[in-house]
């Protein structure tokens, strides 16, 4: 059984015999199965809330398996997980955190395991609910100022490498006007010939 919830359509073989050079030469004698298909995607978003059930609640979760999507989705779902059989709980446990957990770092994989460890109870879904929502919303943040710092960083790097750069272009320039040699003035500033040439170009 195969459980698909890609975006595109379902294109492999499905059939054993299909997958086999010159089948066709044997007719109906060749060994043959299939496995069975689910593509969630060919359930409408009205017939998975009609079945009310868990495995109808994961078909519709995973039609949009990015978190902020994943989420809005779940607290949709609120009042029918707070239905579940108690002992169906465990199972939803296991799968949100595989889930939710895609794309995360392992510490952040930590918390979130521990926020859904923390409830045992299909009606505490919602206080779940809203503990994820606060933890995603942390890491995305934290996420973004990782990244602003990161290209301050960057920036400070990329100014300071300018700096030398036209500090060394300013003082190649004096030797220049000093008349020194283009090869002395390279060996004293690091710069290049061709670069020392452009300076000596009248602007």
């Amino acid at each position: 059984m195969v459980l698909y919830n890609g975006g595109s359509s379902w294109t492999a073989c499905r059939r054993f015999r299909d997958t086999l050079d010159g089948q066709e030469w044997f007719g109906e004698e060749l060994l043959d199965f299939q496995y069975i298909l689910i593509d969630v995607h060919e359930y409408t978003e009205e017939r998975l809330l009609e079945l009310s059930n868990l495995i109808g609640m994961v078909f519709l979760l995973e039609r949009k398996p990015d978190i902020p999507s994943f989420m809005e989705q779940l607290q949709r779902l609120t009042r029918a997980l707070e239905e579940l059989p108690p002992e169906f709980f465990p199972i939803f446990q296991t799968w949100i955190k595989l889930v939710t957990n895609r794309g995360l770092s392992e510490e952040n994989k930590r918390k979130v395991s521990d926020i859904i460890d923390r409830f045992t109870e299909p009606k505490e879904v919602r206080n779940m609910i809203s503990h994820l929502e606060k933890a995603f919303e942390g890491f995305e943040f934290k996420a973004k100022q990782e990244g602003i710092a990161e290209g301050r960083a960057e920036g400070r790097a990329e100014g300071r490498a300018e700096g030398r750069v036209e500090g060394r272009a300013e003082v190649a320039k004096r030797m220049l006007d000093l008349g020194m040699d283009i090869q002395t003035i390279a060996k004293a500033t690091g710069l290049t010939m061709a670069q020392i040439g452009e300076l000596s170009r009248p602007k």
